[in-house]
């Protein structure tokens, strides 16, 4: 049996993530924002899968968009409401801690100094 030779610049294709993969930053910020939601009394269903990065050309710094958004389930008036969050700063920059604040129908996430105390890491100005 022959075997046949490769080129010597073939690589095998790398095995990528599934679009929908949810890594631990996303589940990091669903939880930080769940708990930024319950100090002010409010309940929040925040999933990991409803956030997500921007994509292509529109996670470029210097494109004035959302570097990330999603959705979350706000309990408001006895109903669940969903409603809308996003933010300018990266996930990553998020973690380290951030200020939310409503604009109208959805909700905005700023990234803080790294200066923060814990205490005021996530904090939701209503």
């Amino acid at each position: 049996m022959q075997t046949a030779e490769r080129h010597p610049n073939f690589r095998p294709q790398r095995k990528h993530r599934r679009a929908a993969h949810v890594g631990k930053v996303r589940q990091r910020l669903a939880k930080a924002i769940a708990q930024a939601f319950s100090d002010q009394g409010f309940e929040v269903v925040c999933e990991p899968s409803r956030l997500w990065p921007a994509k292509g050309a529109w996670k470029h710094h210097s494109m004035d968009v959302f570097r990330w958004e999603g959705h979350i389930e706000l309990r408001m008036h006895g109903k669940m409401q969903t409603r809308s969050i996003a933010s300018w700063d990266s996930m990553t920059e998020c973690l380290k801690g951030f200020t939310m604040w409503q604009d109208g129908f959805s909700f905005e996430v700023g990234a803080t100094d790294d200066g923060c105390s814990m205490t005021e890491r996530y904090v939701l100005e209503t």
